[in-house]
């Protein structure tokens, strides 16, 4: 089922608070505002689910920034960057998380 747009930006904003805390708020610094690596994994997933490849990219790309030797994050990166055509980029995560973790599952479950 895809999410409408009210769920969307309501599912941010659960994610947004949940990791942030309680006294989060659009306004404060961008200190505040800074999230884990598993919230920019969830919006990824939101977005990319939402058909929008910019966004989607952005936040793998920042939570691969922020958890450099995750091998399943990078597998999931991977999966969706074939998902839409970018064989070369996913190569490189691909390659990338099975130097981290060669005996991973989701990295054996690509490479078989």
């Amino acid at each position: 089922m895809k999410l409408s747009w009210f769920c969307h930006v309501a599912l941010c904003g659960l994610l947004m608070s949940t990791i942030a805390g309680p006294g989060w708020s659009a306004g404060e610094s961008s200190a505040a505002q800074e999230v884990g690596a598993s919230t920019h994994f969830a919006l990824a997933k939101l977005f990319a689910n939402e058909g929008d490849f910019e966004q989607a990219q952005r936040r793998f790309s920042s939570a691969v920034a922020l958890e450099p030797d995750d091998a399943t994050l990078r597998v999931e990166f991977a999966e969706f960057l074939m998902r839409f055509g970018r064989s070369g980029e996913a190569r490189t995560q691909i390659a990338a998380a099975r130097r981290l973790d060669p005996e991973n599952p989701a990295v054996l479950r690509v490479f078989g």
